[in-house]
């Protein structure tokens, strides 16, 4: 038995099995839910906690100073709102518990970490809206617009808001940025999960002056210590 116990629901509706999440929160492409991506070892993984957060999760929650007395609530395929029109932050699984924290879960297996930043505002398709998201979004963090284009990946910038937007949107003061790697084998390239790793690296690297000790502070979230873990998981 774990000490985190857990509701995974999606508009309304109870999830209890892999059909259930397939249904209710799978992934928009069909062919993107199959064993070794990453978006059914998600689910596969914390099916098999039977109702608690698996120990990976549990032992950073620990260290957090997380209460055991509250649910957390999980939902697949939340849609967190951004600047400007389009489609919002989608986390592969947010979970809540009131009042204490927020957790957003990006899901990686070797798929790509998107586009850096550079690589976005270089695109020549690039539309006037989307240019005003990036320089919103980034200079949340930063404090400024990302004139030389950066090498942050577009992916993890929204990630990292978009839980810190929860935080703030229901003023609970702690928000955890979760990345979770699955390795199955035969599934995945150890080039890929390298490269998503440094980018990872690269990413954390850049956001070295708001850190103290093991959490973040930003002057867009003044009342939100955020954390950000990454965890790999050798799936059977």
């Amino acid at each position: 038995m774990g000490t985190y116990n857990i509701e995974i629901e999606k508009n309304s509706q109870r999830i209890n099995s892999l059909e259930d999440w397939c249904k209710l929160g799978g992934p928009k492409k069909e062919n993107q839910w199959k064993d070794g991506r990453s978006a059914k070892e998600l689910a596969k993984y914390i099916l098999d906690g039977n109702g608690y957060l698996p120990k990976e999760i549990e032992d950073i929650l620990l260290n957090i100073g997380c209460k055991s007395s509250k649910v957390f609530k999980c939902e697949p395929e939340k849609i967190t709102s951004l600047v400007g029109r389009g489609g919002g932050r989608n986390h592969d699984l947010y979970i809540e518990q009131s009042g204490e924290i927020v957790i957003g879960v990006e899901a990686k297996a070797d798929e790509t970490l998107g586009k850096l930043i550079s690589e976005e505002l270089d695109d020549k398709k690039i539309t006037d809206n989307k240019i005003n998201r990036i320089n919103s979004l980034y200079e949340s963090i930063y404090g400024c617009y990302p004139l030389d284009g950066g090498d942050i990946r577009y992916q993890l910038l929204t990630a990292m808001v978009g839980i810190l937007l929860e935080a703030q949107r229901l003023h609970i003061s702690k928000a955890l940025l979760l990345i979770i790697t699955f390795k199955k084998d035969g599934c995945y390239k150890e080039e890929n999960i390298n490269s998503n790793m440094k980018d990872i690296n690269t990413f954390i690297n850049s956001l070295e002056r708001s850190r103290d000790g093991e959490k973040y502070s930003f002057s867009s979230y003044p009342h939100v210590d955020l954390y950000i873990e990454n965890i790999e998981i050798d799936v059977k």
